[in-house]
C-alpha cells in the first residue's frame, strides 16, 4: 500500500525534494497545449489582433480603435491610399518647381518676390525723380567723370539699374543696345545704365562685350544712389521726362520693341499722352 502512494516531499530525501520542487515551480508554456487561434485570443494584445488575423477577437473589435470601421476599411487597402497621397504630393511639388524655374528665367532667383517691396520704396509715378550723382566709367572700368541727374534736365532720361551678375540684366543688354541705336539715340533720349553691387571693372567688361554706346556708370556699394533709389529688383527701369518727372517704372527685363514703345512716354512731343 505504501508503495502505491506517491511520497510526500517531506518523506523524500532532501536532494530529490529540491529537484522535485524546482520542476513543479517551472512555468509550463501554454502555447503547445493550445491551437493557434486559441493562443491568439488569450495572449495577443488588442493592437496586434489587427494583423495578420483581423477577424480574430470579434467581440473586442468595437472597443479597439485600430479595428473600428473608421480606421480600417476592407474595401480600400491602406497601401493604395498612401500611394495616392504620394502621387498627389509629388505632382504638387513638380508644379511648384516648374513655376519657380519659369519665374527665375524672367527674373534673378535672388530677387523673386521683391518687386512689390521695390515698387513701394521707389519714387512714385508723377513725382520728381530724386537727384543723384554717380561715376561714369569707360570700357576698362576707369572713372571718366561725375554725372548728376540734374545735369540732364531738359532731356528725357531712361535710368537703368542693373548688374552683370544678374541673368535678366545680361539677357536684355543686347536688346537695349539695339533699341538705343535704332530709335532712342536719334530721339534724344539719354540712357543712363547704373551698375550696382559689383566692381566697376566687371560692369565695364560686360558693357564692352556688348559694344554699348550709351552711358555706363558704377555705384558698387550704393553710396551714390542708395538713399533715393533703394533698388531690390534687378533690372529696374525708371523713365524720367525732360522736366525731371517720373513717367513710368518697369521692374523686369524688356525687349527692343517694348523699350521703343515705352520711350515715347518721355519724348517731348509725347509727354502726358
Amino acid at each position: 500500500h505504501r508503495l502505491s502512494q506517491p511520497k510526500r516531499p517531506s518523506e523524500l530525501p532532501r536532494s530529490r525534494w529540491r529537484r522535485s520542487s524546482a520542476r513543479s515551480r517551472r512555468s509550463k508554456p501554454i502555447w503547445p497545449l493550445l491551437n493557434h487561434n486559441q493562443w491568439w485570443r488569450t495572449t495577443a494584445s488588442p493592437s496586434l489582433r489587427l494583423s495578420p488575423y483581423p477577424n480574430l477577437m470579434e467581440s473586442d473589435s468595437r472597443d479597439d480603435p485600430l479595428t473600428s470601421d473608421e480606421q480600417v476599411r476592407p474595401d480600400r487597402p491602406r497601401f493604395q491610399s498612401r500611394r495616392f497621397t504620394v502621387v498627389v504630393g509629388l505632382t504638387i511639388a513638380l508644379v511648384l518647381v516648374a513655376a519657380a524655374w519659369y519665374a527665375g528665367g524672367r527674373q534673378d532667383f535672388n530677387q523673386i518676390g521683391a518687386g512689390g517691396v521695390n515698387l513701394s520704396l521707389l519714387p512714385k509715378i508723377g513725382e520728381p525723380a530724386p537727384d543723384f550723382t554717380t561715376t561714369v566709367i569707360d570700357y576698362q572700368g576707369r572713372p571718366i567723370a561725375r554725372l548728376s541727374l540734374s545735369d540732364l534736365r531738359g532731356r528725357p532720361v531712361w535710368i537703368n539699374f542693373w548688374g552683370s551678375w544678374c541673368p535678366p540684366c545680361r539677357a536684355e543688354m543686347p536688346e537695349i543696345q539695339a533699341a538705343y541705336e535704332e530709335e532712342l539715340k536719334d530721339a534724344g533720349v539719354i540712357w543712363l545704365a547704373v551698375s550696382l553691387d559689383e566692381p566697376a571693372v566687371d560692369a565695364a567688361e560686360f558693357a564692352a562685350l556688348n559694344g554699348t554706346t550709351f552711358l555706363i556708370t558704377s555705384d558698387p556699394v550704393r553710396a551714390d544712389t542708395g538713399a533715393g533709389y533703394p533698388i531690390a529688383n534687378f533690372p529696374t527701369h525708371i523713365l524720367v521726362d525732360e522736366d525731371g518727372i517720373v513717367r513710368d517704372i518697369v521692374l523686369a527685363a524688356i525687349d527692343k520693341e517694348e523699350i521703343i514703345q515705352k520711350a515715347r512716354q518721355i519724348l517731348p512731343d509725347q509727354t502726358g499722352s
